[in-house]
């Protein structure tokens, strides 16, 4: 199930289309606070990516996790020259390539520079994306654009629903609560 303006309706009882454009907006700032938050986006895609290698470094850290080791990786160095990726040991969940075969020992030290590397890498490449991470990442998007949507002025932010007061909740409380907080990549 993806969020939709018209799930979101549904969960706040919403009706009529008058505020389906407010809505609208608030469902792709929930989407983009998702994917601010998580560090890594959801839907795998090829990327080519810039990465800035310093002194005595022997590996490649990118950004988009995991990598998807059965797609193409293309390597090139500041000089132009493209490497074999078979030369790298790739942590595809930590998306890391180290030169040599994952030991210390044969470890090549990477020429300081910008390198550049093509990929495919995103939260969709994990095994368990439709059946865990999908649903935990539309409930997130979901209660996220619910709470924008019940916090959009100073009005709505004071509103009571009974004797609890409705206060804007945090993204990380929100993680926490559907449990986008465990696929959230810490560099």
């Amino acid at each position: 199930m993806a969020t939709t303006v018209d799930t979101v309706k549904s969960y706040l009882r919403v009706s009529g289309t008058d505020e389906d454009a407010l809505i609208a907006t608030l469902l792709a700032a929930a989407q983009a606070d998702a994917l601010s938050y998580l560090g890594t986006p959801v839907v795998a895609a090829e990327r080519t990516e810039k990465v800035d290698v310093g002194r005595n470094q022997t590996y490649l850290r990118l950004s988009a996790v995991p990598i998807d080791t059965t797609a193409s990786i293309t390597i090139t160095d500041p000089d132009g020259d493209t490497w074999d990726p078979d030369a790298f040991a790739i942590n595809a969940g930590a998306g890391l390539l180290a030169t040599g075969a994952g030991t210390l020992a044969g470890r090549v030290t990477l020429e300081p520079g910008t390198w550049t590397v093509t990929y495919t890498g995103g939260l969709s490449v994990r095994h368990d994306y439709a059946e865990a991470i999908a649903p935990t990442y539309d409930l997130f998007v979901l209660l996220r654009t619910a709470d924008l949507y019940l916090n959009r002025n100073i009005r709505a932010a004071s509103e009571h629903d009974g004797d609890t007061a409705i206060t804007s909740a945090n993204v990380a409380d929100i993680a926490d609560t559907t449990g986008l907080a465990r696929y959230r990549r810490v560099t």
